[in-house]
């Protein structure tokens, strides 16, 4: 790894990071409004029911999140071949998007209908989802662009949340601002992405099939943090999910920044066949820069959960945000060895 890719892999995590963050510092201004506006049993059932919508998200996206980084430089180069994989993102995602909600909807029908208004209102949600073009937009380097959708879609919005009397509406609203957003976006920067094929199920099938042990590494990895939320729902009551909730959003923007130190580093590592040295100065500082992050993260728990709880201290979020800081590690440490592993192509 020389000095060029450094700066390569750099470029492209900071403004992942500062997409990411941008976009959920904002979602944290935003949860501070809705502390105020909504109880903590309101805001439990509205991000219940937003961690539900994307752990189908995390299995209609099936190996994509993985298999799609693995070609970058045929996205980067070719724009027939672009196209050809965001369709198959595309019908990969609506064929088991539709699939996993047509299900989910019958089962909240049948047995959850105290919750059905909430839920067909948090369907946009689920809709822009499917839409998010990150993965073409990782794999051009272009990150940028990420950026802009997170900060128009949030700005967009908390505009919202200022007029919402009703918290049934919140998710409804969160999804269709993102919807306009991606939209708006992939018609100014990647107009060619607007453009839409149907694939033939038996190619579809194909790639199902060549590609399920990926799939099958990507759903737990991927479902776990979406089911804690609704289990803690079910056991302990919508009380204890927005508390819960309180907690866990600081720390998707530092989940976030694992998630973009994989796709910062990845295409960069696919498309120079970098080799990597896990003995270097380069790791061994990421390490003991990471373990000092914590640490403040640690000892800055009480006021990070001060500032977004309506200036009111919370013993319990608190404690819980605190527990779940030390998963952090793992999410980065996995990065370069997971590279390695899928860079390989070996999924059958």
């Amino acid at each position: 790894m020389n000095i060029v890719h450094i700066k390569r892999i750099i470029k492209n995590f900071l403004w992942l990071v500062l997409a990411q963050n941008a976009k959920h510092l904002l979602t944290l201004i935003i949860l501070g409004l809705l502390v105020k506006k909504f109880s903590y049993e309101e805001i439990g059932e509205v991000f219940t029911l937003q961690a539900i919508m994307s752990g189908l998200f995390a299995v209609s996206n099936y190996s994509l999140g993985f298999y799609i980084p693995v070609f970058s430089n045929e996205i980067s180069v070719d724009e027939i071949k672009r196209k050809s994989f965001w369709h198959l993102i595309l019908n990969v995602r609506f064929l088991l998007g539709a699939f996993m909600l047509f299900i989910s909807t019958l089962i909240v029908f049948l047995y959850f209908d105290q919750h059905l208004q909430l839920w067909v209102l948090t369907i946009p949600f689920f809709l822009s989802r499917l839409l998010n073009p990150s993965l073409i937009i990782n794999a051009l380097e272009t990150n940028r662009h990420l950026f802009k959708i997170g900060v128009l879609s949030k700005v967009l919005l908390l505009l919202s949340v200022l007029l919402i009397q009703y918290y049934h509406w919140i998710n409804f609203w969160w999804g269709l601002t993102e919807i306009f957003s991606i939209i708006l976006i992939i018609k100014i920067y990647y107009p060619s992405l607007l453009q839409f094929s149907f694939i033939k199920f038996s190619n579809l099938f194909s790639f199902f099939k060549t590609t399920f042990t990926l799939f099958a590494v990507h759903s737990i990895s991927a479902l776990k943090p979406f089911s804690v939320l609704p289990l803690i729902h079910t056991f302990f009551g919508s009380y204890w999910a927005g508390i819960y909730t309180l907690a866990d959003k600081p720390l998707e923007i530092f989940r976030q920044i694992s998630g973009a130190a994989f796709i910062g580093f990845f295409p960069v590592y696919q498309k120079e066949k970098i080799k990597l040295n896990y003995r270097s100065k380069f790791f061994l500082l990421s390490a003991i820069l990471l373990i000092i992050f914590v640490l403040v993260l640690k000892i800055s728990a009480p006021y990070i959960i001060y500032l977004i709880n309506d200036f009111t201290y919370s013993g319990n979020a608190t404690e819980i945000f605190r527990i779940l800081i030390w998963g952090l590690p793992v999410l980065f440490l996995i990065v370069p060895l997971f590279s390695e592993y899928i860079s390989k192509r070996k999924w059958k």
